[in-house]
């Protein structure tokens, strides 16, 4: 070993830090309050931006295998993504219908039930 290398040193693992004691001064705390709320308004100000795009990337996601089936049985990318977004919207209008299909009874049942009082 010549004396221009220089030599190692083990050195030990420090010892393991002591948790973050929480802040006790009243600007820290105001200040994340204020942090806070500016987050959650920017969150509200942005919603019209950002809510469509974590749809298409849920969405995306979602179909995404579905997808990849379809072009394994080597049908066409577009006709595949149409497939895919008439199934998503056939979807949408069942439950949209299922949902809605006990409305006009339940109308015609309210009435009647409007003038007893409640029970419990």
């Amino acid at each position: 070993m010549t004396d221009k290398q220089q030599k190692l040193e083990v050195v030990p693992p420090p010892e393991e830090q002591e948790e973050m004691p929480l802040p006790s001064d009243p600007k820290v705390i105001f200040l994340g309050g204020l942090f806070a709320l500016a987050l959650l308004a920017a969150v509200y100000v942005a919603a019209e931006i950002v809510l469509p795009l974590v749809l298409a990337v849920v969405l995306k996601l979602l179909l995404q295998p579905a997808m990849r089936l379809l072009e394994r049985w080597h049908v066409p990318r577009i006709l595949a993504a149409l497939l895919l977004i008439l199934a998503v919207f056939g979807t949408i209008v069942g439950l949209g219908a299922a949902v809605a299909g006990p409305g006009p009874f339940r109308a015609r049942l309210s009435p009647a039930t409007m003038g007893s009082p409640a029970v419990g």
